[in-house]
This record gives structure tokens, C-alpha cells and sequence, in this order.
């Protein structure tokens, strides 16, 4: 339709939308991020690499510490090398990226950039890597890890905590025709539809999830010439982006329904600055809390064991298949 064939309706819309209180939920996602991300996850994961610990990795608050601190150690040429990496299985690939993350982990500690502690727990994880690359590389990539799927399920998370924050249930769920995507669409949606995360506390581990009744259908796929709500969601989609990418410089009622629907429209964000603000706030957040020194002793105490047992466990070589 373009510019001009949505500004003939725009008003319309823009009353229609209105009227009936139409919200709107956008996913945001960055290919460079998400790469990095399974870069992470196949480096860190406490259950293969036996160099990091549960504690570092199950809890939300230090596995995204550490992920952010890793991620900005890549650049463009290790994620895309990453990628097929990660689609091949290709040990002395992944060796190759590790040595190059290992080395400037090095020379920024060598600049007081990094914390020692920090250096410590991910130069740990890397050269248990280097040694036993191909553990870490059983879980190959998948169509599962596809934007598109990732994106998704970034949106039924976001109808999860609508859910809990309103009681609101979702009761007719429609997605455009995906000819290439449409199995694990479905797929993710059956995995991800009853169950959801504790995303508020930044002491949440990875078994903190519960059961929620979010959605009482299924997931339907459609051809957006078949149904009008895709159609406008084509056209809503078409204008935001559009509305982006020109920082906001169209007129008329184009640029009233675009206002109009970020007024009305929320979006969850992938991206490594979103993920860098979450762990700030998680970190204020901890920071407010009133501890005794009791606490605080028994904190380290507790420290002390877990870390003496990561140590010991690094020593292993990995479990057999």
C-alpha cells in the first residue's frame, strides 16, 4: 500500500483501533545479539561445561552478568562465524573463536577493564572449552533457533505477564502463513504455552517457572488474504517500522496512526543494550536489599563451598555420552 494508500484510511484505522481499545505488543530482535547469545549458552552451559557452576549459571541475575560481560568481547566476524559453528558441529572453528575471545579478555584485564573476577569465571570457562570443544557443541543449531521462533516466543512471554499483571487470557491466537516455519511455530507454542518464567526477581533460577492457563487455544496459521486482523497487522507492522527508520519524519494521518499506535503499544526488546540495562537493574535492585552481617557470612561461607566445588569439578574431563 505504501505511504499513500495508508494515509487514505488512516483516520479510520486510527478511530477503529481507538474505539475498541486496541492494544499493540512488538518484538524487537537483533541477529547480532542473538548469535551472541547462542554463543554463550553453548559456552556456558553449567550441565556440559564443568568449569562453571550452577549457581553462576542457573541464576538469572549472574548467568546475564557474565553473558553481557562475554558478549561484548565478540565482534561481527566471530557471531557470524559462530553461526556455522554452531550449525556444523565444527570443534576447531569454536576453538578458533575461544582463543580470539581469551585473548581480549586478557589485554582488557591487563587494563583494568575487567574485573579479576570476572576474567576468572570466563577465562575458566574458555580453557575448559578450548580442551573439551566438542561436548559443548552436541546441541547443534536448529530451526528452533531461528529468529522467527525466538521472536515468538519473546511475544507469548509478553501475553504471560499480561496474564499475571490483568488475569486477560488469549482465546483466539491466528499467525501469518509460514510455509518454512509453521511446524516449529506450533512446536514452540505447545512448549512454551502453559508455562511461564519468574522474570521479576534477579535471584530467579531456571526451575522458577509455573504453570498459567495464558492460553485457552491453539495457534492457528492463516493466509493474511483470508483474515482481516492479519491484514491490519501487516499494515500496523508496515507503518511502525517505516515510521522507525525515518525518525518519525511523515505526515498527514500516517503520522498521527503511527504516533497513535506507539502511544498504545508495548515491545520487548533482544537486543545486547536491553539485556545491558535489565542487568543493571537487577544489580539496583539487589543493591537495596538489607542484609545483616549474619547473612553476609553465611553468604560467604556458602561462596567459599560452591567455588571449591567448581574448582574440583574443573579438574574432570567431561561425562561419556
Amino acid at each position: 500500500m505504501g505511504l499513500s494508500g495508508i494515509e487514505k484510511i488512516a483516520r479510520k484505522l486510527e478511530k477503529f483501533f481507538s474505539r475498541r481499545n486496541i492494544k499493540f505488543y512488538f518484538t524487537c530482535l537483533e541477529k547480532r545479539h542473538l548469535a551472541a547469545t547462542k554463543f554463550v549458552d553453548t559456552l556456558m552451559d553449567s550441565g556440559l561445561n564443568k568449569a562453571v557452576s550452577n549457581l553462576h549459571y542457573g541464576v538469572r541475575l549472574l548467568r546475564l552478568s557474565l553473558a553481557v560481560q562475554l558478549i561484548q568481547l565478540l565482534d561481527d566476524d566471530d557471531r557470524i562465524q559462530f553461526w556455522r559453528v554452531y550449525e556444523s558441529a565444527d570443534a576447531e572453528g569454536f576453538r578458533q573463536i575461544l582463543s580470539r575471545v581469551r585473548e581480549k579478555l586478557k589485554f582488557l584485564r591487563s587494563q583494568d577493564i575487567y574485573h579479576a573476577r570476572t576474567e576468572q569465571l570466563l577465562t575458566d570457562a574458555i580453557d575448559w572449552g578450548l580442551q573439551y570443544p566438542e561436548p559443548l557443541l552436541r546441541g547443534t543449531r536448529s530451526k528452533l533457533d531461528s529468529p522467527n521462533i525466538v521472536a515468538f516466543s519473546l511475544l507469548v512471554s509478553m501475553f504471560h505477564r499480561l496474564h499475571q499483571e490483568t488475569g486477560g487470557r488469549v482465546a483466539t491466537f491466528i499467525h501469518d502463513e509460514q510455509n518454512e516455519f509453521a511446524k516449529f511455530l506450533k512446536q514452540s507454542y505447545e512448549l512454551l504455552r502453559g508455562f511461564a518464567f519468574d522474570e521479576n526477581s534477579a535471584i530467579s533460577i531456571m526451575t522458577d517457572i509455573k504453570r498459567v492457563p495464558t492460553f485457552s487455544c491453539e495457534l492457528q496459521i492463516a493466509k493474511s488474504s483470508d483474515c482481516i486482523g492479519l491484514q491490519l497487522a501487516d499494515v500496523v507492522l508496515w507503518l511502525t517500522k517505516r515510521f522507525t527508520e525515518m525518525d518519525g519524519q511523515i505526515r498527514g494521518g500516517c503520522r498521527d496512526l503511527a504516533l497513535f499506535i506507539a502511544q498504545s503499544g508495548f515491545i520487548s526488546r533482544f537486543t545486547l543494550r536491553s539485556m545491558q540495562i535489565e542487568v543493571l537493574q537487577m544489580w539496583q535492585q539487589l543493591q537495596k536489599k538489607d542484609l545483616s552481617e549474619e547473612q553476609l557470612e553465611k553468604g560467604r561461607h556458602f561462596q567459599d563451598e560452591l567455588e571449591a566445588a567448581r574448582i574440583r569439578r574443573m579438574m574432570e574431563p567431561p561425562d561419556p555420552d
